[in-house]
């Protein structure tokens, strides 16, 4: 079976390991982390970041400290399909007040064109760059000069907007270190900042909100903080990165070069003057199939798939939005959109390979049409 994601370990993170067990720093204080945080903010371009044990627990605090910072905030603005982290941390401590809008993803980016929403001063943006596929921030900015923005990165870890990285633009924004991103540290995430007293609220509520003094804590607050293992396995990948993405960049190639001249396929692309992340290749069809007729099709040709995340109201404990019908398109790249392997493991053999079952795949759906 051709999996969906494999992440690339080098011998670099047995080395980074065996130095930390050696060390006896295991926990969440140690070298590794200090390191990783410190690399993580220069190639983001932040003034501060924080490391956390996944990439919900960093969109959890970026929430916190939204909602602790600008108490006025009166309106979401979410895009209408997105992975559930992206939305559920906001409803952690139960409903919520502020009113809640969906702006509707399209074929070209997967993403909201962000067009046409009234908003103001006291409006959040959650961007999510879906797939990989980046949403020009610095433009959503100009757009909306009042507005926050929330940057759910943690798809679009390494793409650019505007020649800048992902996640410089927006007020705060995350990424994920899961084990199928482009780097990982098995479970891992990381908040990044440009103002400091948000930082120093964020790593208190991190550290379970301790005061200055020890053991008394006047923040509600968590442990969420990543352990100096996990940063070791984390910058050995940050030590290869520009190889991981240059293979990425190589399968993205093939698989662009190979979709780009099938019938019926579009394939999704970042907004304009952007980069994507090369994170998953997916493709949607025009057909009247499903992602499930493909996905069994091509597994019965050991390949695995996933489908694009689903709507919205899909989820039925989020709470309606204003508006939450608007999800035409979403609930169309849902059903006839497929995520394909797309880890920097496979070779030129294995993307021929795909690509040749899923041409027969496609013949055969069509067929039953």
């Amino acid at each position: 079976m051709i999996r969906m994601y494999e992440p690339f370990i080098s011998d670099k993170a047995k080395e980074y390991l065996n130095d930390c067990i050696n060390s006896n720093w295991i926990s969440w204080q140690g070298k590794y982390v200090d390191v990783c945080c410190e690399k993580l903010r220069t190639l983001v371009g932040r003034n501060y970041c924080i490391l956390t044990n996944s990439g919900t627990s960093a969109v959890h605090l970026a929430v916190r400290t939204f909602f602790h910072f600008y108490p006025n905030i009166n309106k979401i603005v979410f895009p209408s399909s997105a992975y559930i982290a992206a939305y559920s941390p906001f409803f952690f401590g139960g409903s919520i007040s502020q009113e809640i809008v969906l702006s509707d993803i399209t074929v070209d980016t997967w993403n909201p064109d962000y067009t046409n929403i009234d908003a103001d001063e006291n409006t959040l943006f959650v961007v999510v760059h879906n797939g990989g596929n980046v949403v020009n921030v610095k433009e959503l900015r100009r757009r909306y000069p009042k507005s926050l923005i929330f940057e759910d990165n943690c798809e679009g870890m390494f793409g650019t907007y505007e020649g800048e990285r992902t996640g410089s633009a927006s007020d705060i924004s995350v990424c994920s270190f899961f084990a199928n991103k482009n780097i990982t540290s098995g479970e891992g995430g990381c908040i990044f900042f440009s103002d400091q007293d948000q930082y120093e609220f964020a790593l208190k509520i991190r550290g379970q909100g301790q005061s200055d003094e020890k053991f008394v804590h006047d923040e509600m607050g968590y442990n969420y903080r990543m352990t100096n293992i996990q940063a070791a396995v984390l910058l050995s990948q940050l030590d290869d990165i520009d190889n991981i993405l240059d293979r990425k960049n190589q399968i993205f190639s093939k698989y662009i070069d190979f979709f780009s001249s099938l019938n019926h396929v579009h394939i999704p692309t970042s907004d304009n003057d952007c980069t994507g992340s090369r994170w998953l290749f997916g493709v949607t069809i025009d057909f009247s199939g499903s992602y499930q007729a493909m996905s069994k099709l091509l597994s019965d040709s050991k390949i695995e798939t996933r489908p694009m995340f689903y709507p919205y109201s899909k989820h039925g404990w989020l709470p309606k939005p204003t508006n939450y019908k608007e999800e035409v398109t979403a609930k169309l790249v849902a059903d006839r959109s497929i995520l394909l392997p797309s880890h920097p493991r496979l070779n030129n053999h294995d993307i021929e390979y795909i690509c040749s079952r899923f041409t027969k795949c496609l013949n055969i759906q069509f067929k039953n049409q």
